[in-house]
C-alpha cells in the first residue's frame, strides 16, 4: 500500500476494527483511496467505466471486469497509470451470470493484486417487455435476474470470501437503481425483472452489511437515477425528455459522478457509511 493511504499497513486498525472502517483523522488529503485494489464489474462502459475512472484518478489500482473483451480492454487502457509500486490496472473477461467465470475472474484479479479492498457490483442488464406477453418460460425475466441479482450474488460471494480470508476487511458497493424504489415508468417501459432485481439489491445490501460486519466488510448501495449509460438506448425520446423534466436539476447524471460517490464511500471520509442505500438521482425520487 502507498504510505499514508487508507490501506496503509503501517498503521494497524484498533482491535475489532477493519482498516477500511477507520475514522478519518486528517482532511489535508481528502478522499484518498491511493493504494487500494478495486474490482468493478461491467466496467467496460457507462456507469461502470465512470466508476473505474474515478478510482484510478484517485490513485487506486482497478480490475475492469466485463463480458465484452474489446470494450473492457479499451476501458482499462484508458485509465490513468498507477504511480509507484502499486499493481497496474487490468482487464478480466467475465460473465457474472456464470459462477465458474466469476471464480476465474476473481482468481486472476487476486493473482495480480494480492487482495481486493473494494468491490463495486455494477454490471446489469434490462429487458423491456410486458410481463404477460413473455413466453411461458419467462426467458427475459430469467436472463435479467441471472445477471442483475444472481450475478451480483456470485461476485459478492467470491470476493467477500477473499476479503474474509485476507482478514483486513473491505467495502462492497452495489449499484442499484431508482427503479428499485419506484415503478413510475412501468406503464410505458415495463421492466419487471430489472425493477425486481434492483429492489432486491437494496434489501440485500442491508442484509449483507449486518452479516459481513464481523469480518470488517462494509456494504453500501447507490441508486442512480437517469444517468448517461448504455441503458439510455432503451428509452423512447418522450421518456428521455420526461426523465429530464422529472429531476430537480433538469439533467441526467454522469457516470463519473456515480464513481465519485463510490470513491467517497471507500475513503476515510466515508468510513462510517455501512448498510446505507443512497439515491444519486438529481431529485428524481422526490417527484416520481
Amino acid at each position: 500500500m502507498s504510505a499514508g493511504g487508507p490501506g496503509d499497513a503501517a498503521a494497524p486498525a484498533p482491535a475489532g476494527r477493519s482498516p477500511m472502517s477507520r475514522p478519518v483523522t486528517d482532511l489535508r488529503n481528502p478522499v484518498d483511496v491511493s493504494g487500494l485494489r478495486v474490482l468493478v464489474t461491467g466496467a467496460g462502459s457507462g456507469i461502470g467505466r465512470g466508476i473505474a475512472q474515478a478510482f484510478a484518478e484517485r490513485g487506486a489500482s482497478v480490475a475492469v471486469l466485463d463480458l465484452d473483451g474489446e470494450r473492457g480492454l479499451d476501458a482499462a487502457a484508458a485509465l490513468p497509470p498507477v504511480s509507484g509500486a502499486e499493481p497496474a490496472h487490468l482487464f478480466v473477461l467475465c460473465d457474472i451470470s456464470e459462477p465458474a467465470s466469476v471464480r476465474r475472474a476473481v482468481d486472476v484479479a487476486l493473482a495480480a493484486f494480492g487482495h481486493i479492498d473494494v468491490l463495486v457490483n455494477n454490471a446489469g442488464i434490462s429487458a423491456v417487455k410486458p410481463f404477460l406477453d413473455m413466453d411461458p418460460g419467462l426467458p427475459e425475466w430469467h436472463r435479467v435476474i441471472d445477471v442483475d441479482l444472481h450475478g451480483t450474488a456470485y461476485v459478492t460471494h467470491a470476493v467477500g470470501n477473499a476479503m474474509r480470508s485476507a482478514g483486513h476487511g473491505g467495502l462492497i458497493v452495489n449499484i442499484s437503481s431508482v427503479g428499485g424504489a419506484t415503478c413510475s415508468g412501468s406503464a410505458d417501459m415495463p421492466m419487471t425483472g430489472y425493477v425486481a432485481s434492483k429492489a432486491a439489491l437494496n434489501h440485500l445490501t442491508r442484509s449483507w452489511a449486518i452479516e459481513f460486519a464481523e469480518h470488517g466488510i462494509r456494504v453500501n448501495c447507490i441508486m442512480p437515477g437517469p444517468t448517461r449509460s448504455g441503458l439510455d438506448a432503451l428509452l423512447t425520446p418522450a421518456m428521455a425528455e420526461r426523465n429530464v423534466r422529472g429531476m430537480l436539476d433538469r439533467r441526467c447524471g454522469e457516470p463519473l459522478e456515480i464513481g465519485a460517490l463510490c470513491v467517497f464511500m471507500a475513503s476515510p471520509e466515508g468510513a462510517h457509511l455501512d448498510g446505507v442505500v443512497v439515491q444519486h438521482d438529481g431529485g428524481f425520487l422526490c417527484i416520481n
